[in-house]
């Protein structure tokens, strides 16, 4: 029995639309508010200080310029907005579940802001499907950010993962390109999530 490429070839392409769509079907969804106080309704938002990325040494060991990306797409995010934004470091800060109270609140105090936003960002490498060619590596950002009141208290934890956004599976997502991404799809939350109960 002889069978034609064409069939072979067909075959291929629908496993991998199958395997392709189960295995988007399974990842962690895009967006989520994992926490969200009751006093953000209380809370008028006016400048906002951020940090630096949680451990920015590991971040620039898979890309030299994460930082910049990071801190660049931050802030074009805010220009067109009503809320200002300012970025003021804090010190060895190097994980998001372990910030400093004391120091968000001296920042806010010392530069008049209304609240603080603290981000993480881990970089994913996993390899696309691809069934009918070279596997491809992708470079996944999963970005969690939160945002304080000017007492440090916590207001919003917000994560996105540009992963489940990524519907091209035959794209090659870079993490140049992704965590631009990912930062401003968990700033769009966090907007989202104040204006809603401004």
């Amino acid at each position: 029995m002889t069978v034609h490429r064409s069939t072979i070839y067909n075959a291929n392409f629908i496993l991998v639309i199958t395997v392709t769509l189960f295995f988007f079907a399974c990842t962690t969804q895009g967006t989520k508010t994992s926490y969200k106080s009751q006093e953000l309704k209380n809370q008028k938002i006016e400048k906002l200080g951020f940090s630096q990325a949680a451990d920015e040494k590991k971040l620039r060991r898979i890309r030299l310029n994460a930082a910049d990306i990071y801190q660049s797409a931050f802030e074009e995010f805010f220009l067109n907005q009503k809320i200002r934004v300012e970025k003021h470091d804090l010190t060895n800060f190097k994980s998001i579940t372990d910030t400093d109270s004391s120091e968000i609140r001296a920042i806010c105090r010392e530069y008049d802001l209304s609240g603080y936003v603290c981000t993480q960002i881990t970089i994913d490498t996993w390899l696309l499907p691809n069934l009918i060619g070279p596997r491809m590596v992708a470079e996944d950002a999963y970005v969690e950010m939160k945002l304080f009141d000017a007492n440090a208290v916590l207001l919003l934890h917000v994560k996105y993962n540009t992963r489940s956004d990524n519907k091209d599976p035959v794209s090659d997502p870079r993490a140049e390109k992704t965590i631009k991404a990912g930062t401003i799809g968990a700033l769009k939350q966090l907007l989202k999530e104040i204006n809603e109960n401004s």
